[in-house]
C-alpha cells in the first residue's frame, strides 16, 4: 500500500489540473469555447517516503581469556611497582635539584571569517495569490483603461495547455507556464491570471508564478530556459490552439539582463500585432509573463519584474 503523502504544515496544497487552452493569436477576435472540465486532482508525489534510519546497536564487549587476565594482572603489578620506585628516588633528600611548573602556552585563537550567508527561507505556496499585480496596475502598465479578467479564464491554479507548434522547442517563448514545459521540473503549484480589454483585440495578458520546493528547482528551471530560448532567435513557427486557426509567427531575438529573460514574436500579416515574453527565478518562485499587443516595448519585463519584487518583499 502507498503511503499517505504528508503536506506542508499550514499550507494549501495545489492540484494539477489540465489548463484551458491559451490564445495566441490577434484580432480579429474568435468566439472562444468554455473551458475544458478539470480532473480530479492529483496527488504530489514529491514527499519522501515515512520511516528513519534503524538504530545502530553498539559491537558486543569482547571477555579475555583467563592467561590474558593473568598476564595483564602481572604487568599492572609491575607498572605500580616501577611507579613507586620512580616517586621515592624523586622525595629522597640527596636531590638538589627543583624542578618548577611552567604554564602551558596559550592556544593563538585563529580569527574565524564569516560563513556563508543563510539561503532566505522560502516563499510559502499560499503567496502565490500575492504575487499578482491587480487589474489597475496592468492597465497602467498596458496604457489601457479596459482591461478585465478574460471571460473564459478558467481555473488560476492550474498551467495553460492546447498549444501546438511545429517547433516544440520554442512553445515556451510564445506562452507562459505551459503544462508541457512543467512537466519533469519539480513544480508544485502555479497561480496564474489571464486578462483582456473588452474584445481581446487590443490586449491579451497572462501572468503567472510557479512554485518549486527550493530556490535551485526554480532556477535550474529557469537556467534551462534561457539555454532554450535563444536557439529560437529568428525562427518561424507555426502555432495553433483548440479554438484558433493556425497562426505564422517570426520569433524574436532571447535577450537575458540581471536574470530577466524576455523575447518579442511578431504575427505575420496581423498589422503589427506581438507578443512579449518575460521569465525570471526569485527565491523558489519563477514568475513567467506574456503581453500581447501592438507596439510592445517592456510591458511583460515591467509586469514580471513588479511580481519579483514582490517575491524579495515578502
Amino acid at each position: 500500500m502507498t503511503p499517505m503523502t504528508p503536506r506542508i504544515p499550514g499550507e494549501e496544497v495545489t492540484a494539477v489540473l489540465p489548463r484551458r487552452p491559451l490564445g495566441i493569436a490577434g484580432p480579429p477576435p474568435i468566439p472562444r469555447i468554455p473551458p475544458m472540465p478539470a480532473a480530479p486532482p492529483a496527488t504530489p508525489s514529491w514527499w519522501p517516503a515515512p520511516g528513519y534510519p534503524p538504530v545502530f546497536a553498539p559491537a558486543p564487549r569482547r571477555r579475555w581469556p583467563t592467561w590474558a587476565q593473568i598476564a595483564v594482572g602481572a604487568a599492572v603489578v609491575v607498572t605500580v611497582a616501577a611507579a613507586g620506585l620512580a616517586i621515592n628516588v624523586a622525595a629522597s633528600p640527596d636531590d638538589t635539584a627543583s624542578s618548577t611548573m611552567l604554564p602551558a602556552p596559550a592556544a593563538s585563537a585563529a580569527p574565524v571569517g564569516p560563513g556563508p550567508a543563510p539561503e532566505a527561507p522560502t516563499v510559502p505556496l499560499s503567496a502565490l495569490p500575492g504575487l499578482m499585480l491587480d487589474v489597475a496596475t496592468i492597465n497602467s502598465i498596458e496604457g489601457a483603461t479596459d482591461i478585465a479578467p478574460a471571460p473564459d479564464a478558467g481555473n488560476d491554479h492550474t498551467p495553460y495547455s492546447g498549444l501546438s507548434t511545429d517547433r516544440p522547442e520554442c512553445g515556451e517563448i510564445q506562452a507562459p507556464a505551459l503544462e508541457s514545459e512543467l512537466d519533469g521540473s519539480g513544480w508544485i503549484g502555479v497561480r496564474t491570471q489571464s486578462l483582456q480589454d473588452r474584445d481581446g483585440a487590443r490586449h491579451l495578458n497572462h501572468s503567472a508564478a510557479i512554485y518549486f520546493a527550493t530556490a535551485k528547482a526554480a532556477n535550474d528551471f529557469a537556467a534551462r530556459q534561457a539555454q532554450a530560448w535563444p536557439k529560437c532567435n529568428g525562427a518561424s513557427l507555426h502555432l495553433s490552439t483548440r479554438r484558433e486557426p493556425t497562426s505564422v509567427w517570426v520569433a524574436g531575438t532571447a535577450t537575458n539582463r540581471d536574470g530577466m529573460l524576455s523575447i518579442t514574436n511578431t504575427q505575420e500579416g496581423a498589422g503589427g500585432w506581438q507578443c512579449q515574453r518575460a521569465l525570471a527565478a526569485r527565491n523558489n518562485i519563477v514568475i513567467d509573463v506574456r503581453s500581447c499587443g501592438e507596439n510592445r516595448t517592456d510591458q511583460a519585463i515591467t509586469i514580471a519584474t513588479r511580481m519579483a519584487e514582490r517575491v524579495t518583499a515578502g
